[in-house]
């Protein structure tokens, strides 16, 4: 699956629950793109950096001391490539560096689906304004615009896309987020929250 920078750091967040192994993270990853493997080399790179994930036991795995992580995940790599493991499987001899979810990386997952919530809201004004004007709610979301949405994106950082269905007699609707990682979070007009 061909991802970008923003939906490739979402995945392997929120891929994450309490401590995951590598082999867990790499499965977003064509390993026979050479293009791909380069995009999770500097992704991963750049969450651990960051402070979004804790590498344990990376010196029993060759994660040497004073090496830079990027260079010690290449060479960390190229060992399990050469002893012929496939990365995104469970090492033969059950035994992989783990990763744990920070304060940091949550409050970045936190905040990527605040940002989709907040898109959401628009769509659901956008709704309550067509059904306003007509009555009824739309079979579908595109016909929101351009009169009461300019333009119907992608929830914006969950990389994702939108869910909706309106009731054969178009009175009532649902309408959730989907993510990559196969999750969804549906908004309960009820409570006026994303659930």
């Amino acid at each position: 699956m061909k991802l970008n920078e923003q939906e490739l750091q979402f995945c392997i967040l929120s891929s994450i629950f309490r401590r995951e192994p590598f082999w867990v993270l790499a499965a977003w990853v064509t390993w026979e793109n050479p293009a791909e493997v380069d995009s999770f080399v500097n992704v991963l790179t750049k969450v651990v950096t960051a402070g979004h994930l804790d590498l344990h036991d990376g010196e029993r795995h060759g994660f040497e001391p004073g090496v830079s992580f990027h260079d010690n995940l290449r060479k960390y790599i190229q060992r399990r490539v050469e002893a012929g493991e496939k990365l995104d499987e469970f090492p033969p001899d059950g035994n992989d560096v783990e990763f744990a979810l920070t304060a940091e990386g949550s409050k970045w997952l936190d905040d990527a689906y605040s940002e989709s919530e907040k898109a959401g809201e628009k769509i659901i004004e956008a709704l309550e304004q067509y059904h306003s004007k007509n009555g009824v709610y739309p079979k579908r979301l595109y016909e929101l615009c351009p009169e009461f949405l300019s333009v119907l994106d992608d929830p914006p950082a969950v990389c994702g896309s939108w869910w909706y269905r309106a009731t054969l007699d178009l009175k009532f609707y649902e309408i959730a987020y989907l993510t990559l990682t196969g999750h969804s979070f549906c908004y309960d007009a009820s409570k006026g929250e994303w659930v």
